[in-house]
């Protein structure tokens, strides 16, 4: 082998170790950077978890808090009047001297929602739904047909009459005949459940006059509703 051979073979020789001692410094170098993605990839996962577990926490205390504590808490502090329950309604229209409906009210604090049923007249077995606020006495709401293609809508302010038995005022509503809007006397009448000892007073006593004397009874004997 002449001179020139040998310093050839330790060229190369050396270019190989350089090849090798490079490639195992960038399998030392990827070992880190994988190792911290992978810790990167661990941490947003736990983030992502963390805020969705956080927010489902959060929605379950605000749906408990708004279902139940704060009805409760709002009943508990009310000291107005309370006017849920059932009421007789009574409306004379242009087309009905005797439009009749029941009315159901469920009241939170001042908050009043309930629904509206026709019973006798030209809108016969139509259902409504209200939602509205009582103040000093005064019953204000909005309703609406709950039939998605009926336009028929309005308002009505009533005030609390006759020791809590009566509200009064007047209703604002579209009128589809001639697309106007007409506003009515409406009245209310709380409904009262006769109990049987009641019934029997009015049997035995034969008499219609009896019935006026409904109203001197407690409120748990209860009396029937009377038309305005």
């Amino acid at each position: 082998m002449n001179h020139f051979s040998v310093i050839t073979v330790v060229m190369l020789f050396s270019q190989a170790t350089s090849v090798v001692q490079a490639a195992n410094g960038q399998a030392d170098l990827v070992q880190p950077l994988n190792g911290g993605a992978m810790a990167f990839s661990e941490s947003v996962v736990a983030g992502v978890v963390a805020a969705i577990l956080l927010g489902g926490f959060n929605w379950i205390i605000k749906s408990v808090w708004l279902a139940h504590i704060s009805p409760w808490w709002e009943n508990l502090t009310y000291s107005d009047a309370r006017v849920d329950g059932i009421w007789e309604t009574k409306l004379i229209t242009d087309l009905d001297s005797d439009y009749r409906e029941v009315a159901k009210i469920k009241q939170v604090g001042h908050r009043v929602a309930g629904t509206i049923e026709c019973t006798n007249g030209v809108d016969r077995g139509n259902a409504y739904e209200f939602i509205g606020t009582i103040r000093n006495t005064i019953l204000s709401a909005y309703y609406w047909n709950t039939d998605k293609t009926a336009l028929d809508s309005g308002s009505f302010s009533l005030r609390l009459e006759s020791n809590g038995e009566r509200l009064r005022g007047y209703t604002s509503y579209y009128f589809d005949i001639d697309h106007s809007l007409k506003s009515r006397e409406y009245c209310w009448t709380r409904h009262r459940v006769v109990n049987h000892e009641t019934k029997q007073i009015i049997l035995n006593a034969g008499k219609p006059g009896v019935l006026t004397s409904i109203a001197s009874l407690s409120p748990n004997e209860g009396q029937e509703p009377n038309a305005p």
